[in-house]
């Protein structure tokens, strides 16, 4: 049974670079391979959204990222779980990322909030 999530461009693109970098065992290498694939956006896509600068840095385009709808991906389980794990566990976030980072760990522990009161509802036969 798939999930879906709701990401904005910016959590979009910043979780695909980030699951793009992971390395492991071949098992959750898999269930990354699988995320990088739903994940995916093209140049196109990315260089509506991201400014290079003359010196080579990158920034938001914010007013881009303000007009750009959300995006629902449905991800398994253990993807979900996966990225659930890798946000709390990656060490090269920067404050900044708190701008992405929070709000899809907030919507991840939702679900779980979610989950969790679907299961202990009776359902009428």
């Amino acid at each position: 049974m798939s999930i879906p999530i709701e990401l904005t461009a910016q959590q979009r693109i910043s979780l695909e670079n980030l699951v793009a970098v992971q390395t492991g065992k071949t098992g959750d290498l898999r269930i990354y391979f699988n995320l990088l694939e739903k994940l995916k956006t093209d140049r196109k896509y990315k260089r509506r959204l991201i400014v290079v600068l003359p010196g080579g840095s990158e920034i938001w385009n914010e007013e881009a990222l303000a007009i750009e709808p959300r995006v629902t991906l449905h991800l398994e389980q253990e993807e979900v779980d996966k990225v659930k794990e890798l946000l709390d566990r990656w060490e090269r976030f920067t404050t900044s990322d708190l701008l992405w980072v929070n709000p899809l760990k907030m919507c991840l522990g939702n679900l779980e909030i979610s989950a969790a009161t679907t299961r202990g509802k009776k359902t009428a036969t």
